[in-house]
């Protein structure tokens, strides 16, 4: 299983977001900002956060000094909400939830990749923007991120 492009990209640049930006302040990012940093072409940026503001997830100011904020307190921005947001809810099954993987029917390891599917999904929405900005070791050029709590990876 691999996580799409637009996936990926939609994490660093909201994690980004959060962490160059300051609402109270009315601090907003310019999306070419993002783009340098995060190496990510600005074109794609612009799609990608089209469906960011579309969800509610980020807000643009126009006009000089504008860009993006984000919409909800980065603890409310979970991991499986951007993921979802950007390429739809992961799925590890081929036949994406029809039954008809093996030859018309329900495969051998079927509930395995469903029983997979909620795990990854219970997971990724307990992990927010806000653990990722408290877990980034900022000393690091390329921000490292350190190990999750426990709390985060339990039942």
């Amino acid at each position: 299983m691999r996580l799409t492009a637009s996936s990926r990209d939609t994490v660093l640049a909201v994690l980004d977001l959060a962490i160059h930006s300051d609402h109270a302040e009315g601090k907003a990012i310019k999306l070419q900002s993002i783009a340098d940093r995060q190496m990510i072409p600005l074109s794609w940026l612009e799609q990608l956060f089209s469906r960011l503001r579309k969800q509610g997830i980020v807000s643009s100011i126009r006009g000089p000094g504008g860009g993006y904020l984000l919409a909800k307190h980065p603890s409310e921005i979970s991991i499986s909400c951007l993921i979802a947001c950007a390429s739809g809810a992961i799925d590890m099954r081929e036949c994406k939830g029809k039954e008809n993987c093996h030859i018309n029917q329900r495969c051998l390891a079927h509930n395995l990749w469903e029983y997979i599917n909620r795990k990854l999904h219970i997971t990724l929405s307990q992990i927010s923007i806000q653990d990722m900005m408290q877990n980034l070791d900022l000393s690091s050029c390329d921000f490292a991120v350190k190990e999750y709590p426990e709390s985060h990876t339990k039942k």
